[in-house]
């Protein structure tokens, strides 16, 4: 009887082991789906390109003004990089090439005999920015807020004038002339370069800035008179459609 209930006994306490037993893991291999990427949106890397429309804010000209700016554009398209340092700050750059127009006005007396008449710009521009995420987004970029600088360099300055004209043209040997379209390039009383500061609110591709040049674009000191419309606008608001 004793004998039987050793064994009986040895019986449930293997089973209870063997019921019990748990593998020790030293080392497993993790499923590449459960490792997080390192490039997407809301992950540590992202790049990706984008495209803006801003509209300069132009001032009502004093009436003693030689000249007057009626409206001003730009057009940059370049790429963007974000890296997130973790779910609220992101810091980033912009590398991008950008085509500004700034039209005068007309309709003023010593700009009247164009039908068009502006400065035409294409600059090389770089913009850091820090980031601040706003709620939750998934793998999107979200809500955002963007604190900006950037910095131009204006490879390309330009002054254009179009005019309508009946007058005997002598190159063109006894020829009237329709249209005169004259360009002035490399506009030594323009600076070479822009720089500032603006704000950008966005959320997943969608975003509205403003952003304030800080420097002066036009030297005083050179500028002709026939010219003198006074500074170009400095602050500048728009939409940007990132892809």
């Amino acid at each position: 009887m004793y004998m039987k209930n050793l064994i009986l006994l040895i019986g449930l306490i293997i089973g209870s082991m063997s019921l019990n037993a748990q593998d020790v893991v030293l080392e497993e291999s993790v499923p590449d789906s459960l490792v997080e990427p390192k490039f997407g949106p809301n992950y540590r890397h992202f790049i990706h390109t984008f495209y803006n429309f801003g509209v300069m804010v132009t001032e009502s000209a004093e009436a003693t003004a030689v000249k007057a700016y009626k409206s001003g554009y730009q057009l940059p398209i370049g790429i963007r990089y974000k890296y997130k340092l973790n779910n609220h700050v992101a810091l980033g750059t912009d590398i991008y090439y950008k085509w500004s127009w700034i039209y005068f006005d007309t309709e003023r007396s010593s700009s009247s005999v164009y039908t068009q008449e502006m400065y035409n710009i294409g600059s090389w521009g770089l913009s850091p920015y820090l980031r601040i995420n706003v709620g939750k987004r998934g793998n999107t970029l979200g809500k955002f807020i963007d604190l900006f600088a950037y910095g131009d360099i204006n490879s390309m300055r330009h002054y254009f004038y179009e005019q309508e004209t009946n007058s005997l043209d002598p190159m063109l040997l006894g020829n009237y002339a329709e249209k005169v379209e004259v360009n002035y390039k490399k506009l030594s009383f323009m600076n070479t370069y822009n720089y500032g500061a603006g704000v950008r609110i966005g959320w997943k591709s969608y975003s509205f800035f403003a952003q304030y040049r800080l420097n002066e674009l036009l030297l005083e000191n050179e500028v002709p008179a026939n010219l003198n419309a006074g500074e170009v606008p400095m602050l500048l608001v728009g939409f940007e459609l990132g892809l």
